[in-house]
């Protein structure tokens, strides 16, 4: 992961939140794989697993010999990393969203409640309209003149994967052999990801919402806008908290302090 300081938006603090849980998941999965694969060996090949591990749930919810079981194991890893960048993907793809419009928002098109003006609707629209990452990232670099064409690289393959998760069931058919070389699997078989290809994946992801933050996190009124963003967002859903209790509820969120003057323009705005 990238890490150099600077003061993040609250949205690209939930993505990190949630791309960091992705990891999580994975290790938890591979200790459980890990476990399984010691409690299987010696076992008697030709047994159900379920008769000779006990589990709570009956051999009718998982009738697999012990053989059967330890031969899919790698490849069952593989596809559940495959899984884990759809999910890496979509967290992107909101970040993404988010971050453009508080970007286009702090350049003098706040329309209040975290929409845009219609002049600013049509300047975030490519982002925020779209849902094809590497079309998104391009977009963005030249929006926030940043330069992330490395990792645009590795997400052009990385989107494609995705697709052929999400639409082709994670099958390798002859389309997705044709248009991602990387694939090495024989036609019609399940596509798998090793843990270095989806760890470089999500890398790029992080690198790439991290470099778009840094610039956005610059721009005057950024941090502002989020705040109110999220204070009109409290007060729709009825957990608006106490006048007494905002800026240290803000505070834990992670904004950074305000001028007297501005908070008692939002005091005096939500709490009349």
């Amino acid at each position: 992961m990238a890490t150099s300081y600077h003061h993040s938006t609250l949205s690209f603090r939930r993505f990190r939140q949630k791309h960091t849980a992705l990891s999580k998941i994975y290790w938890t999965s591979e200790l459980a794989r890990d476990s399984l694969e010691r409690a299987l060996s010696g076992r008697d090949m030709n047994k159900y697993v379920v008769d000779e591990l006990n589990p709570y749930f009956p051999r009718s919810q998982f009738s697999e010999t012990v053989q059967q079981v330890q031969s899919a194991l790698e490849e069952r890893a593989g596809v559940e990393r495959l899984h884990l960048l759809v999910i890496g993907t979509a967290n992107l793809e909101a970040y993404l969203q988010d971050a453009t419009r508080l970007y286009v928002a702090a350049l003098g098109h706040d329309a209040g409640g975290g929409q845009l003006t219609p002049v600013g609707a049509a300047l975030a629209r490519p982002i925020v309209r779209s849902s094809t990452v590497p079309d998104m990232v391009s977009y963005l670099q030249e929006l926030l003149k940043i330069n992330v064409s490395k990792h645009l690289d590795r997400w052009k393959v990385a989107y494609k994967l995705r697709n052929a998760a999400a639409h082709n069931g994670g099958i390798a058919t002859a389309r997705v052999l044709r248009d991602i070389p990387t694939v090495k699997v024989p036609r019609n078989q399940s596509i798998t990801l090793s843990w270095k290809e989806l760890m470089g994946y999500l890398e790029s992801a992080d690198a790439i919402a991290e470099e778009a933050d840094k610039a956005i996190s610059l721009l005057s009124g950024v941090h502002l806008i989020e705040a109110v963003w999220l204070i009109e967002e409290w007060k729709s859903s009825s957990v608006l908290p106490l006048k007494k209790d905002l800026w240290r509820d803000l505070h834990r969120l992670g904004f950074p302090k305000f001028s007297k003057a501005r908070k008692s323009e939002i005091e005096a705005k939500f709490y009349p």
